[in-house]
């Protein structure tokens, strides 16, 4: 650059003369030229700067953006998680009421064994295949008779009971005599259903299934053999409604 200016400088004294300027004259437009010159040139930095921090803005905004949508999409997941368990705690504990009130109900059976419970959360009666049949026949006991009219006075009593359905199981032990335990428990299944939505029952048949699981679904294990009769027993278990139906339901034992 200084060369360029002296060299500017010898060409301009030059043709100072004849142009009727002095020398100091063109001096003082070279130096203006330059100053001019090195301006422009700042300029051109300071727009390239400016460009450059708005090009990282515009980055930055593009990245504001998709963090701000993840936010708002993890916002709106868990306001739903949310809702989701607070809708499965509020059906829990309806549940948990329900079986206590039938709880109180069935408190004269209580000493025979029967049972209220959650089990896979659903409210379960559970009853000692003892307690209603003898031996490995299918007829109702008049004891078993009896058993089945209390539990049925007692669904009648809940309106809410009275109109959901119901599935009977009956299941055997496993290990011991499984050929044809799905018929006996079958049959017995069914005389159960015949009393519960017959004269003596009340209940409405239209509410009312039963089915024989035979060694299925055994409560206790082959590791607890003490208490492995207790797994033949008959089961009435409410359905639950759509709205009822938890992702997670806690499984307790009757």
């Amino acid at each position: 650059m200084k060369t360029s200016t002296l060299s500017l400088c010898a060409v301009l004294s030059l043709g100072a003369a004849a142009c009727g300027r002095t020398e100091l004259e063109w001096e003082q437009k070279v130096r203006e030229v330059e100053a001019l010159s090195n301006r422009v040139a700042r300029q051109n930095l300071e727009r390239a700067k400016l460009e450059e921090d708005m090009a990282r803005m515009q980055e930055d905004n593009t990245t504001l953006k998709a963090e701000l949508a993840t936010r708002t999409m993890s916002q709106s997941t868990e306001a739903a998680c949310t809702d989701r368990l607070r809708n499965e705690h509020t059906v829990l504990e309806q549940s948990k009421a329900r079986a206590d009130l039938l709880r109180t109900r069935l408190e004269p059976l209580v000493g025979e064994g029967v049972t209220v419970s959650l089990r896979k959360g659903q409210l379960t009666i559970g009853i000692p295949a003892s307690l209603l049949f003898e031996g490995k026949g299918a007829s109702l006991t008049p004891k078993g008779r009896k058993t089945l009219r209390t539990v049925a006075e007692a669904i009648r009593a809940d309106e809410r009971l009275l109109a959901r359905f119901f599935l009977i199981t009956v299941h055997e032990v496993p290990g011991k005599n499984e050929e044809g335990a799905i018929a006996r428990t079958r049959a017995r299944a069914e005389a159960i259903r015949e009393l519960l939505v017959g004269r003596e029952g009340g209940l409405m048949p239209t509410r009312w299934a039963s089915a024989g699981r035979g060694v299925v679904d055994p409560i206790f294990g082959d590791d607890q053999p003490e208490m492995a009769e207790r797994n033949r027993r008959v089961e009435l278990v409410m359905l639950p409604e759509p709205d009822e139906l938890l992702t997670s339901a806690p499984r307790s034992q009757p």
